[in-house]
């Protein structure tokens, strides 16, 4: 979110952000059909849909992804989204403690916890006092416009039926990055958006 209000702020013209776009880190699907329905498999990227969902629903624009995502591995986790995320459930507690004591059973689930923290962190950050604060300095408050028009995923579509695999090539060979390569990311990331 602080990506995405930076860059609004960086890209307004005339009062309107121009026709540049935020891209968030890519998303890999996988293209399904199985007796006559066709879906996509997430395979890498849960979490970031996950939160722009959150946002989303805390936006008021859920309607954009409800009963498009379904957690179909945890039952319990989709029925969390639905009922307090989209159905805003969420928005009647203030953090955790409270939430956790009103919760049934069958959402004791560490990625209930996860998405809950999630929720309150997006809750917080929109109406966080210091926010306020910079934002009246700045006269800009991050707008649901730069979110639905300007923010914008990379997807990566495979035709594959080994998901496993594919996860685990995108995510299991990581390198650990030394100083170097970190200065060089942040000197071709600068000259990139020069």
């Amino acid at each position: 979110l602080d990506d995405i209000l930076k860059f609004q702020n960086q890209n307004i013209v005339d009062g309107k952000v121009n026709d540049k776009f935020y891209c968030v880190q890519n998303i890999t699907l996988c293209f399904h059909a199985d007796n006559g329905k066709q879906y996509y498999n997430v395979v890498d990227g849960q979490q970031r849909l996950t939160t722009l969902l959150i946002i989303l629903s805390y936006l008021e624009e859920d309607a954009i992804v409800e009963g498009k995502i379904k957690y179909s591995i945890r039952d319990e986790t989709d029925e969390f989204i639905k009922e307090y995320i989209i159905g805003k459930k969420i928005n009647s507690f203030q953090n955790w403690k409270e939430l956790e004591k009103n919760l049934d059973n069958r959402f004791n689930r560490k990625d209930v916890f996860y998405i809950s923290q999630a929720s309150f962190a997006v809750k917080e950050w929109f109406e966080n006092d210091k926010l306020k604060k910079q934002i009246e300095n700045k006269h800009e408050e991050l707008s649901k416009d730069t979110i639905l028009k300007h923010v914008k995923l990379i997807v990566n579509n495979l035709n594959a039926t080994n998901e496993e695999k594919i996860f685990s090539n995108l995510n299991g060979g990581r390198v650990a990055l030394d100083g170097a390569d970190l200065v060089r990311g942040i000197l071709m990331t600068r000259v990139a958006g020069e």
